[in-house]
Order: C-alpha cells, then structure tokens, then sequence
C-alpha cells in the first residue's frame, strides 16, 4: 500500500462523526421504546459494528465514506481481530485525552495505536 491508500485523518474522523450520530439515533429510538431497553442496544450496536467491520472492512459510517480496515494482506479483519481493534486496543488508544487515536495524523501510514497494535490499516476503497 502506498501512502495515498490510506485513509485522510478528516474523512476517518467524519465516519467517526457519522458512527456516532447512527449511535445516538439507536439510542433515541429504543429509549422511546423503554428506558431499559437501551441496555440491548449497547451490545447489539457494538457486535454490529465488529461484524461488519470483518464482512464489509467497515462500520456503517466507514462504509459510508468509502474507507475500509484491512489487515497487511489487504483482507478484512477476522471478527475476533475487529473486536480487539475496536474494543480492547480501541480503549487503550482513547486514555492520554485520545493520543493514541491523534496519532494517525503523526503517523506515516497514518494509524492509531489501535491499528498499529491490531496490525490494521485504514485506507480508502
């Protein structure tokens, strides 16, 4: 991969901004429902965004703007390693006010320290 398949730090930020709206909007949604029933919404949310991100490189805001997380070969991650990206590194990357995600805009392949530490890249598609 050459420096310009990977993807700008904007446009992962704006699929960021677009997860996040899609989040509260479940979150909205169920909460007209039942209160409660926000508590099925956090997991059914978070395993979604692992599945797609292992079937189609994305969650529904990276798939949306047209980028995708590949491992070295350029495959999709497997589920187990999407979820370690997302959830275990991903909360590592977010303690020091977030250095570990501010790192894709130092960084030459422009990764976070949750790809650098899962072995994935972001890049457009």
């Amino acid at each position: 991969m050459t420096k310009n398949d990977f993807a700008h730090p904007l446009i992962r930020f704006v699929a960021h901004v677009l997860d996040s709206l899609i989040f509260a909007a479940g979150i909205g949604a169920f909460w007209l429902v039942s209160p409660v029933a926000i508590v099925f919404w956090l997991p059914v949310y978070g395993l979604l965004t692992v599945y797609l991100t292992s079937k189609f490189g994305g969650s529904i805001g990276q798939i949306l703007v047209r980028i995708e997380v590949v491992d070295g070969d350029g495959k999709y991650l497997t589920f187990k390693m999407a979820f370690f990206r997302t959830y275990v590194v991903g909360m590592v990357a977010g303690l020091l006010f977030g250095l570990g995600y501010l790192w894709i805009l130092r960084d030459e392949n422009r990764q976070g320290w949750h790809d650098k530490i899962s072995g994935a890249f972001v890049r457009t598609r």
